[in-house]
């Protein structure tokens, strides 16, 4: 695949690794990170072999957030909507779960990256950071949205406006993080995880994904409308029917996505 400048991208028996890595700068998201991060999520999409992805940070920490320093004065918006946006969109809606690990700290637009994911594991000395208000500035990437969603209104102000930091067990308590494990373990619980979605029939974990996005912006009777469409696809694939014999006859399944 691709050399990039500001990521790593590694793929390794239907796992992929996407690394931020500008160490120097604390992974600071520049303009360029965000076009990396946009072309890699693309091959993502488009490699039919990879299941599970891995976003996490090259040295001490996630990410420092975006770099103000790289940000024209008086662009913030069309940087915003032209660049930050997509990279964002792209993992929100990448077709395979989207695992962030977090060490370190994921500050400003890092900590609407980690939420964007589908699922997140967090050092439990790590912490996410809105340092917004503070600088003349507001969340942005969606983390207003994310922190009303997990947090609730009051809670989030109080967030917003103080920048008050968010602990891992804070973000365990709020379901933000799925699980925390000590830093030295943070890359190693992600591929255990991904290599487990790896293994399950991978027709299914797509489908599970569209519709928790579903469901996200719909109501429950046109969900149960939803489900039933991907049901009827699914019904009729060799994976569910590997998964029916082989539960019938007591072995372990082996999904092709087919």
């Amino acid at each position: 695949m691709s050399e990039y400048t500001t990521l790593t991208l590694n793929v390794t028996d239907g796992r992929a690794e996407i690394g931020l890595n500008r160490p120097d700068s604390l992974n600071a998201i520049s303009e360029a990170m965000c076009k990396e991060l946009l072309d890699a999520m693309a091959k993502v999409h488009a490699a039919k072999d990879i299941r599970a992805v891995i976003i996490f940070g090259h040295g001490r920490m996630f990410s420092a957030g975006g770099d103000l320093k790289a940000v024209p004065s008086g662009a913030a918006d069309q940087v915003l909507e032209t660049i930050y946006k997509p990279a964002l969109t792209a993992v929100l809606e990448c077709r395979v779960p989207v695992i962030a690990a977090i060490h370190g700290a994921a500050v400003g637009i890092a900590s609407a990256l980690a939420m964007s994911s589908d699922l997140v594991v967090m050092a439990d000395d790590a912490y996410l950071s809105v340092p917004f208000v503070g600088l003349g500035l507001i969340p942005d990437g969606g983390l207003s949205w994310h922190l009303r969603h997990y947090l609730g209104k009051h809670r989030a102000t109080e967030v917003i406006l103080h920048g008050h930091r968010l602990s891992a067990a804070e973000c365990h308590a709020v379901r933000i993080a799925n699980v925390l494990v000590d830093e030295g373990q943070v890359l190693l619980r992600a591929r255990a995880w991904a290599d487990d979605i790896v293994a399950l029939p991978p027709l299914a974990v797509e489908a599970a994904k569209a519709a928790l996005a579903f469901a996200d912006t719909n109501g429950l009777q046109e969900s149960m409308s939803f489900e039933a469409r991907l049901l009827k696809t699914l019904a009729g694939s060799a994976d569910a029917e590997e998964g029916i014999t082989a539960f019938n006859e007591k072995r372990k399944p082996i999904f092709r996505g087919r």
